[in-house]
């Protein structure tokens, strides 16, 4: 919890440049917290590992184990930015 507000103001200015599409917390039949996750857009595996050393939560500690997946989403746009934002980013 200490890092809890510098990972979500982080989290929003993230979004607004278009790097995080989406984010959650992942829960158990009880609905306690057992993890999270982020849906993420970097240009390269050089602008991930910079945003991951600033991340609060891998910071903090809080992030003990990450594993990234590298995809492909065939209509981004769908998320919540419109085609031509991303047209720009490429």
């Amino acid at each position: 919890m200490a890092v809890r507000s510098a990972h979500l103001k982080l989290g929003d200015k993230m979004e607004k440049s278009g790097n995080r599409w989406y984010g959650c917390a992942m829960l158990n039949d009880k609905g306690k917290m057992i993890g999270s996750m982020a849906v993420m857009d970097f240009r390269s595996k050089k602008d991930l590992e910079k945003w991951l050393k600033s991340e609060p939560y891998v910071v903090g500690g809080v992030w003990k184990t990450i594993e990234v997946h590298q995809c492909d989403v065939k209509t981004p746009w769908k998320f919540n930015r419109t085609k031509k934002f991303f047209k720009s980013r490429s």
